[in-house]
């Protein structure tokens, strides 16, 4: 929480300032109730759509009641969704919780890729999760490091939007995946969206 409010008191540092859920069942505790209910000046919640077996040992759990309570008090803060997908079944989830009034078109969706026991990262896995999505829907992906380019360049192609991962595969990743990334944009014709940009993408309520 004072992370949030020491960023908003820097004038010249005037970002999107997403936060982790985390999910149902998480070393940090009941982090979405804790963090949520809490801290003022979050724009966007990220919840992963569903139960994962990461990594097999650790999975990550996010069930139906768990979801609803989450974006429940997402609406009631004024925060957008992010919608993580890690495998492709949480495409179903995300349309029934569209059919039941806790989701809201247009949507905004995180496509995380080459997670074990999630989807893929390639080209065929992205094509076919994007076909899917709810008509209208943002949507970014990411993927493990060493497809994090193909992701970019596929994703700067078909008209979403990039996401870099810089833990991936537990390592930091280099600054320049970014500045790659800013050259691949421009060299495809797009602009690089400022805040403001992405606040008007995602019909952002709050700053």
């Amino acid at each position: 929480m004072e992370t949030i409010s020491l960023i908003r008191e820097f004038k010249e540092c005037d970002i999107v300032i997403a936060c982790d859920s985390f999910g149902e069942a998480s070393s940090a505790g009941d982090v979405g109730a804790t963090i949520f209910n809490s801290a003022e000046g979050i724009e966007i919640g990220t919840c992963t759509i569903g139960t994962v077996n990461y990594e097999g040992d650790s999975p990550i759990y996010n069930t139906p009641g768990y979801l609803k309570d989450l974006i429940t008090t997402f609406k009631t803060k004024k925060i957008k969704p992010e919608c993580r997908m890690l495998d492709i079944g949480m495409l179903g989830n995300i349309k029934w919780m569209l059919k039941s009034d806790y989701l809201s078109a247009p949507l905004f969706c995180q496509i995380a890729m080459g997670i074990v026991g999630g989807v893929d990262d390639t080209v065929e896995s992205l094509l076919y999760t994007i076909r899917n999505l709810p008509a209208g829907t943002v949507w970014s992906a990411s993927a493990g490091k060493n497809a994090q380019m193909a992701i970019i360049y596929s994703s700067i192609v078909i008209g979403g939007n990039i996401s870099i991962d810089l833990t991936a595969d537990g390592e930091c990743t280099d600054v320049s995946m970014i500045e790659r990334a800013v050259v691949a944009i421009k060299e495809f014709g797009k602009d690089v969206a400022a805040s403001t940009d992405a606040r008007e993408v995602l019909e952002l309520i709050t700053k």
